[in-house]
């Protein structure tokens, strides 16, 4: 158990992200600077892509969210969130430029799958684009002997991933935010040969993270088969009298994106109405043959408000077919469209396909 405040100066900034998650544009004009005239033009807007991974296959269903600063912990509302991710567990958030917290959740509750971006906050550009890849942890609640082992630790945890403990990884007990994006570094230890650390902290709430470096510097820049950890529930209460015993959840950082396997099939592409607009909330459906009154056999989830869809399917011949609501023959305003007819092999990967929907006369 050590106070250790140089060992957190890079964890700090990683977290707290020094300020820069101020909107552009922002703020008054300097002492006698005069405003210019005229409501200036919006930036271009940035954008970020990526894929969610769950024990290293796509995760699919994943909501993948951006904060602009972490005082209030993911249980704020986060400032743009994307819908759920497909059976490529691929994302894409089109935002204005700035300094973002990068999140993905499956479900909610104590134990949902949980992914926190290591290299936080990222930094978006304007019409410049930015691909990052997560991977989804578990988190689990401590072990029920984890207890203080030396007088005065008032806060005990282990780090894990997945079922094995870590060794070896620095632990830093953070402040929260500060208005300026600046905090002190606090407190710091290496977690023993069971994944477990304690510290003396005075009552307060704390951002608890971790870093393992493979290569043995304390901090640094992570490296493919480093583990970045981070707890869901920051930030943490660490009472005025008694213990707080937690456990973190730790993923290797930065993530390589998942390996879809070879004999999974998939059909992207985008719906477009007459005029060659994107149009969202459509679903395509792969049929067996030309009855539009046949259900399909496989269906995608709707389309995004870009238009994207994305279909997987087994091998086979199909009938590409793109509706507001399968079941029955299209009636009179429903909204339908005719797309192509391929063969898929095991593996394929079709993309580029646009269906125009139009109106059922």
């Amino acid at each position: 158990m050590s106070r250790r405040p140089g060992l957190v100066l890079l964890l700090a900034a990683a977290l707290l992200g020094c300020g820069r998650g101020r909107p552009p544009g922002g703020g008054a004009a300097p002492p006698g600077v005069a405003a210019a005239p005229g409501p200036a033009s919006a930036p271009a807007p940035s954008l970020l892509t990526g894929t969610v991974a769950d024990d290293g296959e796509p995760a699919a269903g994943a909501m993948v969210q951006l904060y602009r600063d972490l005082a209030l912990g993911l249980d704020a509302v986060p400032a743009f969130t994307t819908g759920p991710t497909g059976l490529d567990g691929t994302f894409r958030l089109a935002v204005p430029p700035g300094t973002y917290y990068l999140v993905a959740r499956v479900g909610a509750g104590p134990g949902a799958p949980l992914a926190y971006f290591g290299g936080n906050p990222v930094h978006l550009e304007a019409g410049r684009a930015r691909t990052e890849h997560l991977v989804l942890v578990r988190p689990r609640a401590p072990a029920p002997d984890l207890r203080p082992r030396a007088a005065g630790a008032t806060l005990v945890g282990e780090l894990h991933a997945g079922s094995r403990p870590l060794p070896g990884v620095t632990v830093a007990a953070l402040d929260r935010p500060a208005p300026a994006g600046v905090a002190p570094p606090r407190y710091a230890a290496r977690t023993d040969a069971a994944g477990r650390f304690e510290l003396a902290v005075p009552p307060g709430r704390y951002y608890l993270v971790g870093a393992e470096q493979r290569r043995g510097r304390a901090f640094g820049q992570l490296e493919p088969g480093d583990h970045f950890c981070f707890h869901p529930g920051n930030p943490v209460e660490v009472p005025a009298h008694g213990v707080r015993v937690v456990a973190l959840p730790c993923a290797p950082g930065p993530a390589a994106p998942p390996v879809v396997r070879a004999s999974r099939t998939f059909v992207f592409g985008t719906t477009v109405d007459d005029e060659g607009r994107p149009l969202a909330g459509v679903t395509v459906g792969a049929l067996m043959g030309p009855d539009l009154a046949a259900p399909p056999r496989h269906r995608s989830t709707p389309s995004a408000a870009d238009g994207r869809f994305e279909l997987e399917v087994v091998p086979g011949r199909y009938h590409l077919v793109a509706r507001t609501a399968f079941g029955g023959p299209p009636l009179s305003g429903e909204l339908l469209g005719l797309g192509p007819e391929p063969t898929l092999a095991a593996g394929a990967r079709l993309t580029g396909v646009t269906i125009v929907v139009q109106p059922v006369p």
